[in-house]
């Protein structure tokens, strides 16, 4: 199997995660965001070709969390969206903190290659959990605030609209800025990269439109 079917396979499980939880309900829905989030900076340094472009992985997950964050302002309103955004932030504080004190054991010896696996790992990532942090603050704060203020204007039309323009502004400004904070100087082609997960985000936030008018069929649970 190729890595174009594996990106398409964690893409749509991605997204059919975002609806299965968003049908559970809102609580259930940001504690995906939150899975996605951690997955997706865990297995960022694993960069592979897909269509041609060299990308992380967890630009499919990255994408969900994007739809799913709409799909809770749309739904609930903007504070529910930022309680995943900042449950997101606060999770991934805490996973740092833990990983790392991790490293400071002294394995026994039938340990040592798993342990020597997570120093591998976990040594080399706090650059990037850190640029991470960074980025996905400022940027998904902007998201919402950009659905929000659209959703205001627009009521309950152009729902198209404000997935999609919260959703490219966001994206171009997340990845941007992940990017160069991740991988500048580091010899990696940051911009390359950051080319590339865009235009991940820009075609399945075209495509994922479908969904979230799907998502104002649905009635969650809670609701």
């Amino acid at each position: 199997m190729s890595n174009e079917f594996y990106g398409l396979l964690m893409l749509c499980t991605s997204l059919l995660g975002v609806i299965g939880s968003y049908k559970l309900g809102a609580n259930y829905l940001k504690t995906y965001i939150v899975l996605c989030y951690i997955t997706a900076n865990i297995i960022v340094p694993k960069i592979g070709v897909f269509f041609g472009l060299e990308m992380a992985p967890g630009v499919f997950l990255f994408s969900a969390i994007f739809l799913g964050t709409d799909m809770l302002a749309e739904r609930y309103g903007k504070k529910v969206a930022l309680e995943a955004v900042y449950l997101s932030f606060f999770a991934m504080i805490g996973f740092i903190i833990l990983t790392q004190l991790s490293l400071l054991f002294t394995p026994v010896d039938f340990a040592r290659p798993s342990a020597q696996a997570l120093d591998l790992i976990f040594n080399g990532s706090p650059r990037i959990f850190l640029a991470s942090l960074c980025a996905y603050i400022i940027w998904q704060y902007i998201d919402v605030l950009i659905y929000e203020r659209l959703h205001t204007k627009t009521g309950e039309g152009f729902l198209w609209l404000r997935n999609n323009v919260s959703t490219l502004i966001s994206s171009l400004g997340s990845t941007s800025c992940f990017f160069f904070l991740a991988f500048a100087g580091t010899g990696a082609h940051w911009m390359e990269l950051a080319l590339s997960g865009v235009s991940v985000y820009w075609v399945v936030a075209l495509l994922d439109t479908a969904l979230i008018y799907l998502s104002k069929r649905i009635k969650p649970l809670d609701c």
